[in-house]
């Protein structure tokens, strides 16, 4: 009973901040704006990454443990998206105040074109720093927030800090979902800066209802080796330990 009293006031609070903030939405991550790189191909609703830090806050809070990412996203210099540069995160649970957290550096070099286009020269460069805490009070359910700055070397891109808020939800191994609000406050500069504030809603059905299928057979990211092998060879599985994620170059620990 304490813990879904806990989930009413966190779902309650977290409707009010939205409402206080509703105005025009746009992408998540717009490409006509300096802002942080965009993960690519994960869910608002059942990431468990740090990438959570710039997907949905909220999911922070179930983080297995601790890890440690790079992220690289390399285009064309004739592209006039901003998606180019590195990422750089660490995030960890503290599992006994059931709470998560995490930090990361987004530093953007982005394409000639869209630099020329968006600042009028072709060497911008600006920096994003993330800060994110995220609170689980009951298995199911998590809510979360964070905190951004920029630093450039163009004024337009300096000092545009801005903060969102996350709400996750798992009531069942079949379904999930997910609300977001980025950069709320709609943040600008003095000098015609801006990061529109954006809002997703996301669900996801798990027919499976486990991650099993995916690991297993995949094919796609999920896939992972070593169980196909086990699979193709007449080994049955079960089920996936918790924690359990497919190998990955890219992070620490070497098993997510």
């Amino acid at each position: 009973m304490r813990s879904l009293n806990r989930v009413g006031v966190a779902q309650a609070l977290f409707l009010a901040a939205m409402l206080a903030t509703v105005s025009r939405a746009h992408a998540q991550f717009p490409s006509d704006q300096p802002t942080r790189l965009p993960a690519l191909g994960r869910s608002a609703v059942s990431d468990d990454d740090s990438t959570a830090l710039v997907v949905n806050p909220a999911n922070l809070a179930f983080l297995p443990r601790e890890e440690l990412r790079w992220t690289g996203m390399f285009l064309n210099e004739n592209a006039t998206a901003s998606y180019q540069g590195h990422a750089f995160a660490f995030a960890f649970p503290i599992s006994f105040l059931s709470i998560s957290t995490g930090l990361r550096l987004d530093v953007v070099s982005p394409p000639r074109a869209f630099s020329k286009l968006a600042f009028g020269n072709e060497n911008a460069r600006y920096e994003w720093l993330t800060w994110g805490l995220a609170f689980r009070p009951s298995p199911a359910f998590g809510v979360g927030f964070s905190l951004q700055r920029s630093y450039s070397n163009q004024a337009a891109a300096h000092d545009l800090a801005s903060w969102s808020l996350g709400l996750s939800s798992r009531p069942s191994d079949y379904f999930g979902f997910a609300v977001v609000g980025q950069n709320l406050n709609g943040p600008t500069t003095n000098q015609g800066g801006f990061v529109d504030r954006s809002y997703n809603f996301a669900v996801a059905i798990r027919p499976a209802r486990s991650r099993v299928v995916e690991y297993v057979t995949g094919p796609g990211r999920e896939h992972d080796r070593v169980l196909h092998f086990h699979h193709a060879h007449g080994a049955t599985i079960a089920s996936i330990l918790p924690g359990y994620r497919p190998r990955c170059s890219l992070a620490w620990p070497e098993n997510y």
